[in-house]
């Protein structure tokens, strides 16, 4: 086999797995995270955890595109300092949406050492003059709304109490948790229970 014929194979998979990554974060894409959540219906335990960004439409909106790249890799950062162990994987959706799996149900502790390293250095990413004034800027509905700095929202779906046939169910789920979450203020996350409802945890 040549060199050239080498590095062309190279070159190949490089592409191929480049196609698999967010461009931004360098973190799985969809295709691997329907991969995955389809792999975790076969699991004795887990938690899909579900992470979004309130208010970030209203920040790239007042600080551009780029400031907003910049703190969708602070939250980057954030999640990969603590889903780190084995067996746990980190995904990005897209935008301000990250998914993350871990094959156990003791989330509480996780979820609230994530909000506290992303709630301490949040205000950094803003300029002093927004962050001591009350500011009205435009909402999702055009509609002039609060100025609010972004905090965290993580939905959870576990199988602690419920069995998920498929990614269908699991998504419908979080999306419904995800709701209620973005709901409360401030950084905060919520875990469905076993009726149905929602168990508030608020950090």
């Amino acid at each position: 086999v040549s060199v050239r014929a080498l590095l062309l194979k190279l070159v190949e998979t490089q592409v191929k797995i480049a196609s698999f990554m967010n461009p931004l974060s360098h973190l799985p894409g969809n295709h691997v995270i329907e991969q995955k959540m389809q792999e975790l219906l076969d699991m004795p335990h887990y938690s899909l955890m579900y992470f979004d960004l309130d208010h970030f439409k209203k920040y790239n909106d007042l600080y551009g595109f780029k400031k907003g790249d910049k703190l969708l890799l602070y939250l980057t950062d954030v999640l990969k300092t603590f889903i780190t162990k084995p067996k746990y994987f980190l995904g990005h959706v897209g935008g301000d949406d990250f998914v993350a799996i871990v094959p156990h149900f003791d989330v509480e502790n996780l979820c609230g050492n994530i909000i506290s390293a992303f709630d301490k250095d949040i205000r950094k990413f803003y300029d002093d003059y927004h962050l001591n004034q009350n500011l009205l800027v435009p909402g999702r509905n055009g509609e002039l709304e609060p100025f609010n700095v972004s905090s965290l929202s993580i939905a959870i779906v576990t199988n602690e109490f419920k069995q998920y046939n498929s990614i269908e169910q699991l998504a419908t789920t979080a999306a419904k948790v995800k709701k209620y979450c973005k709901k409360i203020a401030g950084s905060c996350f919520l875990i469905n229970e076993p009726t149905g409802n929602i168990e508030q945890q608020i950090v």
